[in-house]
């Protein structure tokens, strides 16, 4: 139970971190709340469904950021200074895309423990009968 504990306290400081994140950026996108207790994957080996929700999210806000990304870059053509332009907008795409891929790595981690926790449950019940 407190390795649940310690693994929900870390996607919850994902969250929070997210949150803090898009609030300095300005962005209006609410990051997924995650459970309560990480409850990890489902007794056939899928994962929980707020971990395919938080995927769905990082996947979307990806698609987001490229879309701004290119808006900014037909901008940018249209001004005189091309290049620094450019290259703010690449700045701001990379610590987007930077932030979601660090939220990704701790998700995948979260599966990764999850899944070990529950091979090794398995393979303990497997020994006592």
């Amino acid at each position: 139970m407190k390795r649940y504990a310690s693994l929900a306290a870390l996607v919850l400081m994902v969250v929070a971190l997210d949150a803090a994140a898009a609030a300095k950026a300005g962005s209006t996108a609410e990051p997924t709340a995650a459970p309560e207790a990480a409850a990890g994957a489902a007794a056939d080996g899928r994962p929980e469904p707020w971990m395919v929700a938080e995927r769905a999210r990082i996947v979307q806000q990806r698609e987001v950021a490229t879309d701004e990304f290119t808006a900014a870059q037909k901008a940018c053509w249209q001004k005189f200074a091309v290049n620094d332009c450019l290259r703010r907008a690449q700045l701001a795409r990379r610590e987007k895309v930077d932030l979601l891929q660090r939220q990704e790595w701790v998700l995948n981690d979260l599966e990764r423990r999850l899944r070990t926790q529950a091979r090794l449950k398995a393979l303990q019940d497997k020994q006592q009968n």
